[in-house]
């Protein structure tokens, strides 16, 4: 019989790979030359988990995926999560989050809890591009 310690270890181990595949995939690791390359944040760990994961449990559900990624991402800004500047345009590249990421609610989230890396995030990947005259 495996103890609970085991069983979270075990999961633990697994959760660390995944990462480490998403980031590798991603063009998001340390190489071997010591030249660092941007990391994940930890709220873009934990949206990357859900993404890959919620998907197990269930036989290919949107509307589940889609409202796990929506609380995922709620949880990451309320819980204070520091966010990276580009986050925001990784989720839309990497997780499709014009299906369930609402317009303003995080920005207006995340100023409510004083959250400034994520109302940042936020506005860069909102602001205009800018045009050259």
């Amino acid at each position: 019989m495996l103890s609970l310690v085991s069983v979270v270890s075990w999961r633990a181990g697994i959760i660390s790979v995944e990462v480490r595949q998403m980031r590798r995939a991603t063009g998001c690791v340390h190489n071997s030359d010591n030249m660092k390359q941007p990391i994940l944040s930890g709220a873009m760990e934990l949206l990357t988990i859900v993404w890959r994961q919620s998907q197990r449990t269930r036989q290919h559900s949107w509307r589940c995926l889609n409202g796990s990624m929506h609380e995922a991402l709620r949880l990451a800004v309320s819980s204070g999560m520091e966010f990276g500047t580009d986050d925001f345009r990784f989720m839309s590249e990497h997780f499709r989050m014009g299906y369930w990421c609402g317009d303003l609610e995080y920005f207006y989230k995340a100023v409510e809890v004083r959250n400034a890396s994520a109302w940042k995030a936020f506005e860069k990947y909102r602001e205009p591009p800018h045009v050259g005259h």
